[in-house]
């Protein structure tokens, strides 16, 4: 971890140049360029609040607020891990001419999305009319928590997609599946609190971070209440592991990444 911390500070202006770019394609053949970032999120919870909230009638009110918090965190994760999947292919031309660690063109995506993602909470703390300061500084310790999970994961699958390329395939299918595993339309206890649902159903579903993650969110912007830690605190240290190996194999594919793109 002190390494990566070197070689992101020996290297912030390529990071810096790598997010520019990023930006840059992300709006091409657009009209309304970043304005998508915010409007994407919005436009979903349109959607998802009518299917169910007006055709099934379940919900409760301020759920147009409860839907967007969870799509704005998700959108985040799944961006980032869309973008960090494929991003040795994108920029192969960089990475065969100049020597830089393979860890910054899989963060430059993330850093992208969280900017973002903060337009987009400020936008539901508008909605929920509900601003407390206090509570809104544990905000930045669950971004930090999601930050370190999703640049995690992108290490392992960029590697993984150098290998395979049908890996990003099967990322697009594995983002839709989690979602409705993922307390953004429902609330946990729709699923901890069923006798429907088997223990060990109930054990896999916390196995997802973003189900102690999204009640977080939820609790600092729209409750303006300080969430439960425990849960955050034992996904840090996992996180933390995590990072560690994907960043150690990031490395150990330094030589042959270049050849394989």
């Amino acid at each position: 971890m002190i390494r990566l911390g070197k070689d992101l500070s020996e290297y912030s202006h390529v990071l810096l140049v790598q997010v520019w770019v990023e930006l840059k394609t992300s709006i091409t053949n657009t009209r309304l360029g970043y304005l998508w970032y915010i409007l994407d999120p919005l436009l979903l919870m349109i959607i998802y609040y009518f299917v169910v909230r007006v055709v099934f009638e379940r919900g409760g009110p301020g759920y147009h607020i409860f839907i967007l918090c969870g799509l704005v965190a998700w959108q985040w994760f799944a961006k980032s891990i869309t973008r960090g999947t494929t991003a040795f292919g994108r920029s192969k031309s960089l990475i065969q001419q100049v020597k830089v660690p393979l860890a910054v063109y899989v963060l430059s995506p993330i850093l992208i999305y969280m900017v973002f993602v903060l337009f987009g909470f400020a936008i539901v703390i508008i909605f929920s009319r509900n601003f407390n300061l206090p509570s809104l500084v544990f905000l930045f310790p669950l971004l930090i928590v999601q930050l370190l999970l999703t640049f995690s994961l992108c290490c392992f699958l960029s590697v993984a997609n150098v290998h395979m390329p049908d890996i990003q395939k099967f990322v697009v299918y594995g983002l839709r599946f989690l979602f409705y595993l993922t307390p953004i339309l429902y609330s946990p206890s729709r699923v901890l609190d069923s006798a429907k649902v088997p223990q060990i159903g109930k054990m896999l579903f916390l196995c997802n971070p973003f189900a102690s993650l999204m009640p977080a969110y939820r609790d600092v912007l729209i409750n303006g209440t300080v969430p439960h830690l425990t849960p955050i605190l034992l996904w840090f240290g996992v996180s933390l592991m995590l990072l560690q190996i994907g960043i150690l194999l990031v490395r150990s594919q330094s030589k042959a990444v270049p050849k394989m793109i």
